[in-house]
């Protein structure tokens, strides 16, 4: 019979096991294998080989859904951080307008203290004095 080379990681100390017990390491390993194909999977070796690999399944599974836990909960840390900033800076722009209608409540919009209150926060002339409208009511 023609044989087809394929490799195979085994543990340590199975490998050292094994030399210790045969010279003749593939023929262990293809009876095994030949059993197992018999009884279709379902021998006491292939239950215990299936055995194995739910738990090892289950095992890297459980190991990535930590993984996945740990990201979320840094995302929402990142999220919250970010929230937070923004309700900051809101309240800090909210606190300049106030300061900003005491100066141009009663100036029109193409007034220089309007429009020097407008670029220092970010918006037009006509922005400001609506925003200093919301303010005052």
């Amino acid at each position: 019979m023609t044989k087809d080379r394929k490799t195979f990681s085994i543990d340590k100390d199975v490998a050292k096991q094994l030399s210790e017990e045969t010279n003749n390491a593939s023929a262990v390993v293809n009876n095994l294998l030949e059993e197992w194909l018999l009884s279709g999977g379902d021998g006491p070796i292939g239950k215990e080989i299936k055995l194995r690999d739910i738990e090892q399944r289950l095992e890297q599974s459980l190991n990535e859904r930590d993984k996945i836990n740990r990201r979320i909960e840094r995302l929402r840390q990142k999220k919250r951080r970010l929230e937070q900033e923004i309700e900051q800076e809101q309240e800090q722009q909210e606190e300049r307008i106030r300061e900003a209608a005491d100066i141009v409540a009663d100036k029109p919009a193409d007034n220089p203290a309007v429009e020097n209150w407008a670029e220092k926060l970010n918006m037009t002339p006509t922005e400001l004095k609506e925003r200093v409208k919301e303010v005052q009511q």
